[in-house]
């Protein structure tokens, strides 16, 4: 997605052409005393901050640097049919998009630590590949999304391009060790396919694309255009012959792989007048009839579908391109020349509460630094002290999310390996957005940057009302709909505070207004809502005796670095383990409310749609049929739910290989326990704020003593239920 509130991230010292270690052996020939040691000791923070857990550019920086590419190019129009002039470097500049497929397979397997490696093997793999045959100046590395690479080719011919491109999608056993292949799809898009494109546009069309202020813009659309249509193909005939090894090899799978797949699965084999979903034997069977084109020609159906859904947020010129990529990459004979003349708007009015999202602190602390810098320059400073500023304003510029401004995983770590070494007790509550492929898939990508910038808005306010004297609350952005608390100082109750906060919050909060138009249909406003879990705060001997009790492994020595980073890191796993069980009552619980208001209202269509995006969290048909018992009860009965979740949980667990065995097993046997001792902490911590208000009224307050006798009753009914569940 990209974002309309953004952090424009200007040309910083970068080290294009020197790796981690290379800097670091030139910092290591400098005095530890001198400037110039400190100016190379921010080079290689800012490389850090510059670079994901891949050890891949992030993501921003490669739409950046196709700008500095098409900038540098420049826009030529020549003869009497203004075409634009060609570049022998056209020939020689060449992007790829590359996916590493079924990254929730993966995560499913283990954790989200599963899918890192997952990742950092895909990016070693894509650096290998190029390495064998490019020097390091010819290419970049970017991480652009969850599971998708870019690569920037320079000064590399044609036939190279595709030789790669080729040996990439061949690259499914260097995965291998991490579990079962996660397969790897690239698609090429040279320089000089864009030229074609912009060429095939009329004389009167190219001068409009060229009058613009920036006309890199739509040049850097139709290459990602001309990728995105190839990958979507591809990913499709992926999960086909994914299904097709499983159907053969594993046919106790197949049913459950369609299951996870079967929006885009289903749809493909459905005939046009039927309307229920296809079960897996009807789907079966037509998918086994179909030869090796039919499924081809299936998938490009797909990418045209996928195509379309983006161009309803395209205008003018930009849907143009587009439609002129589609025809080269999917054959697709063309659309009606129906424009929309100037730009829709991003964001709805404000109704029913709802008003665009506000920029978060984050973009003031990078203007501030960058502002510094400015200074320094105009009044004629030391070079050094300059470059100083320079490096201080780009490293937060990268520490911190360019969409959101909510700093990244990387400065969360540095804040709760920080507050361990000071000594002071630190803890994590990692959330989950609900919902997010839903705004995203059923809205719009619009729709869904605006549902991402409300909830950086909202958690940012809660991180600074949450901090105060003595305690240090920071919202992040750990990656797509993924955010987290870090939080030093404090106990129980900073923890438990920031959960209420978020809870109220959220209640409170409008629902997201659609974008403009609906990609798919019918789209239902929603409110923004959070799932989480929490560890903590401990301090350093706390989360020693967390890890020894549970006899986790330590790879480091007591008091290092490397020892509070790996305990950071089981910080953020317990936290993660604990979220999903409370994912997994929430969303049940949500969905049984709206399956009782849709067969009351006698429109099923809501509720049926946001079905289709809670499969993973209800645990799939089995979460299904307890929904549809629910429904009809009057009351959701908790236990029932709650020993469903743990029990599926357990059950995913038991299927992956080597699991009794493993570290995951032991942090999920204990963070069951954590669970219900943190819902008890929560109970515990409302009624010390009741007695409180009690002790303080002299009038005797009758509705204050029942509700908190209701709690201490509750406290104990949690208690009862922590014994009987984890008994069972």
């Amino acid at each position: 997605m990209d974002g309309e509130i953004r952090q424009e991230k200007p040309a910083a010292p970068r080290q294009r052409d020197r790796s981690r270690s290379e800097l670091l052996k030139l910092r290591d020939e400098l005095s530890p005393e001198s400037k110039k040691r400190k100016i190379m000791d921010g080079r290689i923070e800012l490389f850090d901050a510059q670079h994901d857990n891949t050890g891949s550019w992030k993501g921003d920086y490669f739409g950046r640097d196709m700008v500095e590419d098409l900038s540098t190019r420049g826009f030529e129009l020549a003869g009497e049919s203004k075409a634009l002039v060609s570049s022998p470097e056209d020939l020689k500049t060449h992007y790829l998009l590359v996916n590493m497929g079924e990254l929730d397979r993966v995560n499913a397997q283990g954790d989200h630590s599963s899918g890192d490696k997952a990742l950092e093997a895909a990016a070693a793999r894509i650096r290998k590949t190029l390495s064998t045959v490019l020097q390091p100046s010819q290419f970049d590395v970017y991480r652009t999304s969850g599971n998708d690479f870019s690569v920037r080719l320079k000064n590399t011919d044609r036939a190279t391009a595709e030789k790669i491109t080729h040996a990439l999608c061949d690259s499914k056993d260097a995965l291998a060790a991490i579990g079962p292949d996660a397969p790897i799809e690239a698609s090429l898009a040279s320089r000089s396919d864009m030229v074609g494109i912009i060429n095939a546009l009329s004389p009167e069309e190219r001068e409009a694309l060229f009058s613009t202020e920036k006309p890199e813009g739509p040049a850097i659309g139709v290459v990602k255009e001309l990728l995105q249509q190839q990958n979507d193909r591809q990913k499709v005939e992926s999960r086909m012959r994914r299904m097709q090894e499983m159907i053969d090899k594993e046919p106790a799978k197949a049913e459950e792989f369609y299951t996870k797949y079967q929006k885009v699965l289903a749809e493909l084999f459905r005939e046009p007048d039927e309307k229920e979903a296809l079960d897996f034997e009807t789907f079966k069977q037509r998918f086994v009839s179909a030869d090796r084109d039919a499924r081809h020609r299936l998938a490009e159906k797909e990418a045209r579908r996928q195509y379309s859904s983006r161009r309803d947020t395209q205008r003018g010129i930009d849907r143009k391109l587009g439609e002129y990529a589609a025809k080269q990459k999917l054959g697709i004979p063309g659309f009606p020349d129906v424009f929309i003349e100037g730009e829709a708007s991003d964001v709805e009015r404000a109704e029913n509460g709802f008003e665009p999202p506000k920029p978060t602190r984050g973009f003031s602390a990078i203007a501030e630094k960058r502002a510094k810098a400015e200074e320094l320059k105009a009044a004629g400073a030391d070079p050094d002290d300059i470059e100083l500023a320079v490096i201080d304003a780009e490293i937060e510029a990268a520490e911190r999310n360019p969409a959101t401004g909510l700093a990244e995983r990387g400065r969360m770590f540095k804040q709760l390996e920080n507050g361990l070494e000071s000594g002071k007790p630190v803890g994590v509550v990692y959330i989950d957005l609900a919902f997010l492929k839903y705004f995203d898939k059923e809205g719009n990508d619009k729709t869904g940057n605006i549902a991402i910038k409300k909830a950086a808005e909202l958690l940012d306010g809660i991180a600074a009302e949450a901090s105060k004297e003595g305690i240090l609350v920071e919202a992040y952005r750990v990656g797509g709909d993924e955010f987290a608390f870090g939080i030093t100082g404090g106990g129980d109750d900073a923890a438990e505070r920031i959960k209420e906060m978020i809870l109220a919050r959220q209640h409170e909060a409008a629902a997201i207004p659609l974008q403009g138009d609906a990609a798919l249909g019918k789209f239902y406003k929603q409110k923004l809502s959070f799932n989480f879990g929490s560890l903590g705060p401990l301090d350093l001997e706390g989360m020693r005796k967390l890890v020894a009790d549970n006899s986790l492994p330590m790879n480091s020595e007591p008091g290092s670095k490397e020892e509070r980073n790996e305990l950071a890191e089981y910080a953020l796993r317990f936290a993660d383990k604990q979220l999903e069980i409370q994912k997994g009552y929430n969303r049940i619980a949500f969905l049984v409310e709206e399956k009782r208001t849709g067969e009351k209202s006698g429109d099923m269509s809501r509720y049926e749609q946001l079905l289709k995006y809670s499969q993973k969290a209800i645990f799939g048909s089995e979460g299904e049929v307890l929904i549809k018992a629910l429904s009809t009860e009057s009351e959701i009965p908790g236990e029932q739910v709650l020993k469903f979740v743990i029990d599926q949980i357990k059950k995913k667990g038991a299927a992956k290989e080597n699991y009794e065995d493993s570290i995951d097993k032991v942090i999920d046997t204990r963070v069951r326990e954590l669970y219900f001792d943190q819902q008890i902490n929560g109970l515990k911590h409302k009624l010390s704020i009741l007695e409180g208000e009690l002790s303080q009224t002299k009038v005797e307050n009758t509705q204050l003593k029942q509700k908190v006798a209701e709690l201490e009753l509750e406290v104990q009914n949690v208690s009862s239920l922590k014994e009987r569940i984890l008994a069972s």
